[in-house]
């Protein structure tokens, strides 16, 4: 496997979190690189059709059947199952966040334990613009200094600190 500098990231979100989302462009590595951080964990596609009907079937009975440590590969297939999380009144854990007076951040990750959400703007371009970074500043004005860090993912090749935003490529995943 190439050497992922998300390693160590993933690593750190999978022993804070119970669930932890990676996300990028297809053929990118992102299997790869969770099937490498997490060894020990069953790991379950439901790109498949009949074993994402059996999720969608009987959810609670699906995932008890894996066990506690599970990867759930091409979860985007499965949209429902999220959305019934939320229908059902449990919280999504990922937020799209905009305010009355336009601020906007792409996602909000929530850390649980009263913890301060994560902010992460995904662009698309390969070059990262200064107005990319206004959103972001925003909610890190807001926050405070005790916020935690900021993420910028974009599809170029640099990977760099901006004051207290980290900027990643995609393929970085």
């Amino acid at each position: 496997m190439i050497p992922r500098a998300l390693e160590a990231v993933l690593k750190k979100a999978a022993s804070q979190y119970s669930v932890v989302t990676v996300t990028g462009p297809r053929q990118s590595g992102k299997t790869t690189l969770v099937k490498a951080v997490s060894p020990d964990h069953r790991h379950v596609s439901l790109e498949a059709p009949d074993t994402r009907q059996a999720a969608l079937d009987d959810l609670r009975g699906f995932l008890g059947a894996l066990g506690r440590k599970v990867v759930l590969d091409e979860a985007q297939r499965a949209p429902e199952l999220w959305k019934r999380r939320v229908h059902a009144g449990q919280d999504p854990d990922l937020y799209c966040w905009r305010d009355s007076a336009g601020h906007e951040v792409d996602l909000l990750v929530d850390r649980g334990a009263g913890a301060a959400p994560l902010p992460i703007e995904l662009k698309a371009g390969e070059t990262v613009a200064r107005d990319a970074f206004r959103g972001l500043e925003y909610v890190g004005r807001v926050c405070g200094p005790g916020a935690p860090g900021l993420v910028l993912i974009h599809a170029g090749d640099a990977s760099y600190l901006r004051q207290r935003t980290v900027v990643h490529p995609w393929w970085g995943f």
